[in-house]
Formats: structure tokens, sequence, C-alpha cells
């Protein structure tokens, strides 16, 4: 198993870690790194179990965020806070970065 890295997915599919791939065989795999999947893979990791959390949107380091949200919709929001209900009647803000809301609420 790969400890403490951020790995991305295409770049694994692609082979730019190298001709080998990491062990990807874990105990546990959590979905969302928000506060509830990091929570929960902090407690299981403490607990000695591998753990692999798996997150959708991007890695933003809190020296590239602006603090300015409309800044960061294209980064922490999914469709860059364009998301709406199929008919279009609902705008639905959904954050979408590692860290979860956390990244987003955390100022």
């Amino acid at each position: 198993a790969v400890e403490g890295a951020i790995l991305d997915v295409a770049d694994i599919l692609d082979g730019a870690q190298g001709d080998s791939v990491p062990d990807l065989t874990y105990d546990v795999v959590i979905i969302g790194s928000g506060c509830g999947g990091g929570v929960a893979a902090a407690t299981l990791a403490n607990a000695g179990y591998s753990v692999l959390v798996l997150e959708k949107g991007p890695y933003v380091s809190p020296f590239d965020m602006s603090n300015i949200e409309s800044e960061m919709f294209g980064q922490l929001y999914e469709q860059s806070s364009l998301l709406t209900t199929e008919d279009g009647n609902v705008m639905i803000l959904a954050g979408s970065g590692f860290g979860g809301g956390s990244a987003i609420n955390w100022g």
C-alpha cells in the first residue's frame, strides 16, 4: 500500500508512476475526503487498518486558495458551482475537492 501520498489515478493508469504500479490492496476504502471521510480514515488508520481515501475533486493547496469564493468556484465546486437539477429549476452548490466541505468552509 502507498502511505501518505496523494495519487492521481490518471497518472497511475498512464504509467506516470514508473514501471511499477503501487499495491492498491487496502483493508478499507473510503469514498470522499470530507469531514466524515477524513475522520473515519484517521480513526481506522490509527487502529491499524490500511485505508485508501478516494476523492473525485482536486487537491488545492492552502497556499493556492485566494479566500475569494468567486475565484475558487472552478476549483472547489462541482461543475464550477453551475450544477442544477435536471429541469434547471434549482441550483445546487456542491463542493468537490480534497477535504470536502471542510476545505471550503474552513475560513
